[in-house]
């Protein structure tokens, strides 16, 4: 901190006053000084009025002086207040333009939030998703354990009765009950030798069958087996039916 005192304001009214006092004390001096028996001789109201009518210029000089004094500090304080309401107008703007930096900052925080969140809740209905899949995935495996697997043999024509087709329908999977074997037969191209049904279809068993094709000329029909899988569900197996001059092949309509 700097020891350096402030300027009074108007300080030089201040010598000025004391140089004009002294100058016109010592003038009064001098005047009194050649007239020294002329006062001793006044009577005392008398020297009242000397002394009002001596001192009066000098009161009315200095009256005039603290009033100059008083403008000049007047004019300080009115400048001291503007640079105060000027220093508080800066501090009000540059609070204002912390408030709104703030509130950018704010702003920017919510939507760095809100796209976490939305993110966070992508993740999630992407996470649920999955383990729908997945459980859905695990359901039909398991369901899928339960069926038998089907499948024809290659039917080949008998020499006998070259207009038969014969071969089995086997069970690779689980047991199935209530199977049936259900052709759309064009009459007298190609159908089933006898209607084919089973009350109870084992695992590992082979049960023979037949169809009895007319004609040499190629073609394909569709064919359905229907049956009741181990938890009491009817469903059905879709195949295609495949004929040639030789033999006749049956195969799932999803390979074909």
């Amino acid at each position: 901190m700097s020891n350096t005192e402030e300027p009074v304001p108007g300080r030089w009214l201040y010598a000025l006053g004391g140089a004009l006092t002294l100058a016109y004390l010592v003038l009064l001096g001098l005047y009194c000084f050649g007239r020294w028996a002329e006062i001793r001789g006044l009577a005392p109201n008398n020297i009242g009025d000397f002394l009002a009518g001596a001192f009066s210029p000098l009161a009315f000089a200095w009256l005039v002086l603290g009033f100059i004094q008083q403008g000049i500090e007047l004019r300080q304080n009115s400048a001291a207040l503007r640079l105060q309401a000027e220093e508080l107008r800066s501090a009000a703007e540059h609070a204002g333009a912390m408030v709104e930096l703030q509130r950018k900052e704010f702003d920017l925080r919510i939507e760095e939030l809100e796209d976490a969140r939305a993110k966070a809740d992508e993740a999630a209905a992407a996470q649920a998703r999955r383990r729908e899949q997945q459980a859905k995935w695990r359901e039909e495996e398991a369901i899928k354990q339960k069926q038998p697997r089907l499948r024809f043999t290659l039917f080949h024509r008998d020499h006998r009765q070259h207009h038969i087709a014969r071969g089995t329908l086997e069970n690779d999977g689980p047991a199935c009950t209530n199977v049936s074997v259900e052709l759309e037969g064009i009459p007298d191209v190609l159908s089933l030798e006898r209607p084919f049904s089973l009350a109870n279809f084992p695992s590992k068993l082979k049960e023979p069958m037949a169809f009895v094709s007319h004609g040499s000329h190629s073609l394909t029909q569709p064919l359905t087996v229907r049956y009741t899988d181990s938890d009491g569900v009817v469903r059905t197996v879709g195949f295609i039916v495949s004929v040639t001059n030789s033999v006749i092949s049956v195969d799932e309509a999803d390979d074909i």
